[in-house]
């Protein structure tokens, strides 16, 4: 049995070893897309949750049980600390990104903005600034340093979706363990085991 938690603990560990170097291949180069990056750690996700469900099924082999299932929880704390911890700096970066953007779209607006506008509409500080010897201060558009409404919808709707793809992850989440929990009732009952108290996490 110590076999088989030891080659489940080591495939575990290749895994998080292979997903740490991709990961920092990916941040380096910069050639994986946001989404991709995404659907990577979803995938990885997936496969600590199957690392954690043959774990317990092998725990459940073992004659100190609690232990070997205390063991295999951390060790998917951990992987997934790792994968948050990634998750956390692919936040990061679509922030300055979509931060510089708006930055760049602002600009762009001021530049159009300052051809287009015909003399007569320039405020009266600005035109009497030629006029006069002392430098007035210039003045600054109402919506400098501002993301327009259009970006602010854009990032309302983003993290909008971020939130969903959340809760969405969530609930897949607990619909596992939800199964995971009745196929265990389940081969239990059919082992004729009485079923355990539940864990308190």
């Amino acid at each position: 049995m110590m076999a088989v938690v030891r080659r489940v603990a080591a495939g575990a560990l290749a895994l998080l070893l292979s997903t740490l170097a991709s990961a920092q291949a990916s941040v380096a180069s910069g050639a994986l897309d946001h989404a991709a990056q995404r659907e990577r750690i979803g995938r990885e996700r997936l496969a600590i949750d199957e690392t954690l469900q043959r774990a317990q099924a092998a725990c459940y082999q073992r004659f100190a049980v609690e232990d070997c299932l205390r063991a295999a929880r951390r060790r998917a704390r951990e992987d997934l600390a790792v994968l948050r911890q990634q998750e956390s700096v692919m936040d990061d970066r679509e922030r300055r990104e979509r931060a510089a953007q708006r930055l760049h779209g602002v600009e762009e607006r001021q530049q159009g903005r300052g051809a287009d506008v015909p003399p007569a509409a320039v405020p009266r500080a600005s035109r009497t600034q030629e006029d006069s010897p002392r430098p007035q201060p210039q003045a600054r558009p109402p919506d400098a340093g501002r993301p327009g409404p259009q970006e602010r919808r854009q990032a309302l709707q983003q993290r909008a979706a971020l939130e969903r793809q959340r809760q969405t992850e969530k609930q897949q989440s607990a619909q596992n363990r939800k199964a995971r929990a009745q196929q265990r009732q389940d081969e239990d009952a059919a082992r004729g085991r009485q079923p355990a108290a539940p864990l308190v996490p």
